[in-house]
């Protein structure tokens, strides 16, 4: 007969597996945040490490960086956001942060597979509980901070319009909601502006 402490830790290891899974889905996607800019008839996105526009032909192209020297520093941000929107410090710091709570939820199934062992049941089931909810404060912290950093207006979209007046371009329809932030709130509409 299985244990009270097992029937606890089995539906917490699939809930982590499908957590973990669609938070890798939604790292791998650039669409973290979403915008059309209609003077320029296209599509951009952009995620902690990507970000793709699609032309009026249709065509994908995508930048990536994932340390600070992939970014061109001695170029004025809002030039460099005429081309593709500027990578942020606090977006590679999310990145690794969240990476950094993906490696600890996978280390709590780890441990939940070593606690079916009846030699380090104890410790492994400490260590899964621990990790677990390590990951999971990760994870709620990183996307929590993510979505008010993504409203702030300093780091919304700059673009040279058709009249060559920049303009400042936020996000209509995030795409993150639909992987990561499914659970949380959206921020009041006096935080936004």
């Amino acid at each position: 007969m299985a244990s009270a402490r097992l029937t606890l830790q089995i539906p917490s290891f699939i809930t982590a597996l499908i957590g973990t899974l669609i938070n890798f889905v939604a790292l791998a996607t650039p669409a973290w945040q979403v915008v059309y800019v209609r003077e320029l008839q296209q599509w951009i996105q952009s995620g902690l490490w990507m970000n793709c526009q699609t032309r009026p032909s249709g065509m994908l192209s995508c930048t990536y960086t994932f340390t600070k020297n992939d970014v061109d520093f001695y170029t004025n941000a809002q030039v460099v956001n005429i081309r593709t929107p500027a990578f942020y410090d606090w977006q590679h710091t999310l990145l690794y942060i969240l990476l950094f709570g993906q490696f600890m939820a996978l280390f709590a199934m780890i441990c939940f597979c070593y606690s079916q062992s009846s030699n380090v049941v104890k410790s492994a089931q400490l260590l899964f509980t621990i990790s677990l909810g390590l990951s999971a404060l990760i994870n709620i912290g990183c996307n929590i901070t993510f979505q008010v950093f993504a409203h702030m207006l300093e780091y919304r979209f700059y673009h040279v319009s058709v009249s060559g007046i920049y303009e400042i371009y936020h996000s209509r329809y995030p795409q993150e909601d639909f992987f990561a932030m499914r659970a949380l709130p959206e921020l009041p509409s006096k935080y936004r502006k």
